[in-house]
């Protein structure tokens, strides 16, 4: 599970299910009575913070490139820019936040992410211009690859833009800082999505729920 990134991309290389990959690995914490030592700002580096872990992931990752078989972390959201980037296969995860992106592709679990470009003016000190071919951020570099204009979602009986102050709904502030930004920007006000938000019908459902509009990329 260390060196795939998450359960369901370790079920998947070991031609099994995710629950039984899930029951296992909660075997093995309790029999090798593993610790998280450090809160982990990314839950698929858990419990590997050794040496020995970061070259298995050099290698899987090396393979992984041999065979021209990329591993591109995004949200749902980001899927149909990723999708136009063959050969490289999207795994897609929940919202994260930029930094927790970078981490993953730091420790070799991805081989590059997905991230809002919104989200990552919160990040970084310079400004992202519309003419930058490539952006350092540490020792990674960042390619942008779409623009994608951002559109409301709205229940089927509200015609109008929101008025000012109307609420919006958008991702966890800790997920999608700058997208949250941008809403308050528009002098719109935040209804942050819980985490159990994953698919496009979680989220017209809790739209619907709440009668609101939602912001989406």
């Amino acid at each position: 599970m260390e060196l795939c990134g998450n359960t369901t991309a370790a079920a998947k290389a070991l031609n099994t299910s995710q629950p039984t990959i899930s029951r296992k690995t909660r075997y093995l914490v309790d029999d090798l009575s593993l610790e998280i030592k450090v809160k982990p700002r990314a839950n698929e580096l858990r419990y590997a913070y050794n040496n020995c872990l970061d070259l298995l992931r050099q290698a899987a990752q090396v393979h992984r490139l041999q065979n021209v078989n990329w591993r591109v972390g995004c949200s749902l959201w980001q899927r149909v820019a990723v999708e136009t980037l063959q050969p490289w296969v999207a795994d897609i995860y929940d919202f994260k936040h930029p930094y927790i992106w970078r981490e993953l592709v730091r420790a070799h679990v991805l081989d590059a992410a997905v991230v809002s470009g919104f989200d990552l003016q919160i990040c970084l000190d310079d400004a992202i211009t519309e003419n930058a071919l490539d952006i350092k951020w540490d020792d990674c570099l960042l390619i942008p690859i779409t623009e994608t204009k951002l559109g409301l979602m709205l229940p089927a009986k509200l015609r109008e833009e929101p008025k000012k102050w109307s609420e919006i709904i958008v991702p966890p502030q800790q997920d999608a800082p700058g997208l949250a930004a941008m809403v308050r920007q528009q002098q719109w006000q935040c209804v942050h999505a819980p985490k159990k938000c994953k698919t496009a019908n979680d989220w017209a459902s809790f739209i619907e729920a709440k009668r609101v509009a939602s912001n989406c990329k």
